[in-house]
């Protein structure tokens, strides 16, 4: 099953991380995630193609924090920064980035294990976390 989160948050603890998702829109994520506790997120840079893997076994679902708002407005410009330099229009980045912030849920997780992901002869190596 695949969802879509609209921020990445550092946490204070080393390794630790927490995804903001609609909840709505990624029901069924956030329900496996709670009856699991696992969950593997890709992160992907759209100028070069970087893609790298976490895994975790640790994953909880979490209510909305002060914060996330604003991570995922600085997630939002960033990111349009990238889709802009490789052609994609304002409208198609507007409704991309699309985000009802009164309906959000959280994931955090210690990082386990990550992996290459890009393209190339290092797709699905491992990578320090």
């Amino acid at each position: 099953m695949v969802g879509r989160a609209h921020a990445a948050i550092p946490m204070a603890e080393p390794g630790r991380l927490l995804i903001v998702l609609q909840a709505h829109a990624n029901a069924e994520v956030l329900r496996a995630v709670t009856e699991t506790g696992s969950i593997a997120v890709v992160f992907t840079q759209p100028t070069t193609h970087r893609s790298f893997q976490v895994k975790a076994a640790d994953a909880v679902v979490t209510p909305p924090a002060v914060g996330w708002r604003e991570a995922i407005e600085r997630h939002a410009r960033a990111f349009a920064l990238e889709l802009r330099e490789i052609g994609f229009t304002e409208t198609f980045i507007g409704a991309y980035n699309a985000c009802d912030a009164d309906r959000l849920a959280g994931i955090t997780f210690t990082c386990a294990s990550g992996f290459d992901q890009a393209p190339g002869p290092h797709a699905g190596e491992p990578v320090p976390t």
